[in-house]
């Protein structure tokens, strides 16, 4: 049964427009979850209230096949659940049409993005997908980024894609895309610009200057909490009249600011409230890094050594709700800068609501993802700033220890703890080689020496290393809820 048989009735909305006339002009990379909650819902607003159908999307993964899979049985539709503290609010998303899945056909997917129609290229392809090797270069002997400097035509990266779709627009005088990064990530656009240019430089001296001439890279700032899909939301629909087997669940709040730059065109999305285009996103992708992306780690962290499972759950506890809003005053609002037009008091006091909102069951464990790409951006930079100035570091150092406590990779009744992370296994071996809580100091002084986390600076400040070393002794000694629970009552 095709999705547009069901679907229909004034209890859901569904799109009102003609699906049959929407042009895509925007290919996406890494049609998750996220991207399906965020980009392509802001992008069916704007559908709905412009009736303008240039801008419809056409979704890839790069990866696996079996999202695009469930997406055609449906002909590309999906239900978007969002979840309120109160009720639900069901809306299905049409703007996507198609999706190209690379593993099975790079040809296809590298055909579909020289296509003149193909106007923005938005990604969302998280940390890893850029194999970054510093802040400007690429890493080279990387055995993906060394496949799609060989074989141009078969692509297996975002940024080999990017390369030599733009290569081939260019060889044909065909416009260049924009592409535009999604990501968590601070600078994204300037991030995304600095690998593409990295991995250019190597392949074609030419191409490299086009796109260093041509192609701009605008940063963005996304904002909005999308927990994985369980089979309970699954079921849960299935009781309202909708099958389908990939919806998304989400929050009410969405926020996305993106550099106004441009060079074929885009759609008029901040006519939305949810959007802002705007000169400078450092300011506000900042205050997000720092204030939501860093206290939700940390709650991660200390909730899942705590038996936490969830974030809503963690606010539960008053003492570590208490502890994180002091986090954001004391240790963090000191580092930024406000944003043009945000009051950081209210925007603090509305994350304290999101993360208490008990429907969104967003994992401890899902966020503890990838610690050792997160943590610098969201942490350590701002103790850093922090240490400047001499202000606290108090709770930043508890996320550090936390963090460790957690990819030590056993929880406090010596369970194993499923670390997902790049460094996996050599933060582990670390932890092992001292016993994990029988010799703390060297034990950490072995994860500070990891500079690909921690630079060289951190490990040298005594303020740091003595706060950081405090701190996990205790999470060794008296448990996540014990510290917690003392640490609320110095405040």
């Amino acid at each position: 049964m095709k999705r547009n048989e069901f679907l229909l009735g004034e209890k859901f909305i569904v799109p009102s427009y003609d699906r049959e006339k929407l042009q895509t002009s925007i290919l996406h990379m890494g049609t998750g979850a996220f991207h399906r909650a965020h980009q392509a819902y802001i992008n069916e607003q704007y559908i709905k209230q412009t009736g303008d159908l240039k801008w419809g999307i056409v979704g890839s993964d790069l990866m696996s096949a079996t999202l695009a899979a469930k997406l055609k049985e449906q002909d590309y539709l999906y239900t978007l659940v969002t979840k309120g503290a109160k009720q639900d609010d069901i809306t299905i998303i049409g703007c996507i049409k198609d999706m190209y899945v690379g593993v099975h056909n790079s040809q296809a997917l590298l055909a579909k993005m020289c296509d003149p129609s193909i106007r923005i290229v938005t990604l969302t392809i998280t940390e890893k997908g850029y194999y970054r090797k510093d802040k400007q270069s690429i890493q080279i002997d990387n055995e993906a980024i060394q496949h799609d400097l060989q074989n141009p035509n078969e692509p297996k990266t975002a940024i080999g894609y990017l390369v030599h779709a733009l290569d081939i627009r260019r060889k044909n005088s065909i416009l260049p895309f924009t592409p535009l990064s999604c990501d968590n990530l601070p600078q994204n656009g300037a991030t995304l610009k600095a690998m593409v240019l990295s991995f250019a430089k190597e392949y074609n001296q030419e191409l490299y200057q086009w796109i260093k001439e041509n192609v701009p890279f605008p940063c963005s700032m996304v904002d909005r909490i999308t927990p994985a899909t369980t089979q309970e939301d699954i079921e849960k629909l299935e009781k309202t009249g909708i099958q389908d087997a990939a919806p998304v669940v989400t929050e009410p709040f969405l926020q996305w600011v993106i550099e106004d730059k441009f060079v074929n065109g885009r759609p008029d999305w901040d006519i939305l409230d949810s959007v802002q285009f705007v000169k400078d996103v450092a300011v506000f992708e900042e205050m997000k890094l720092r204030l939501l992306n860093g206290t939700h780690s940390t709650q991660a962290y200390l909730g899942y050594l705590a038996k936490y499972p969830y974030i809503a759950t963690c606010m539960q506890d008053l003492s570590l709700q208490k502890l994180i809003r002091t986090m954001m005053d004391t240790d963090i609002t000191p580092s930024l800068t406000c944003p043009p037009g945000i009051n950081l008091d209210k925007y603090k006091d509305s994350l304290i609501e999101r993360y208490k909102n008990p429907s969104i069951c967003h994992r401890t464990w899902q966020i503890a993802m990838d610690g050792s790409e997160k943590l610098p951006q969201r942490i350590l930079n701002p103790i850093r700033e922090q240490l400047a100035k001499n202000k606290s570091i108090t709770y930043l150092s508890l996320a550090v220890a936390a963090w460790i406590r957690y990819v030590s990779g056993i929880d406090e009744d010596n369970n194993k703890i499923d670390v997902r992370d790049p460094l996996a296994d050599e933060l582990r071996a670390i932890a092992e080689k001292y016993e994990y809580n029988k010799n703390i100091n060297d034990m950490l002084q072995a994860y500070l020496n990891i500079e690909s986390i921690f630079s060289s600076d951190l490990p040298q400040n005594e303020k740091f290393v003595s706060s950081v070393t405090s701190w996990l002794t205790k999470l060794y000694e008296e448990g996540a809820r014990v510290v917690i629970a003392k640490a609320a009552t110095q405040i």
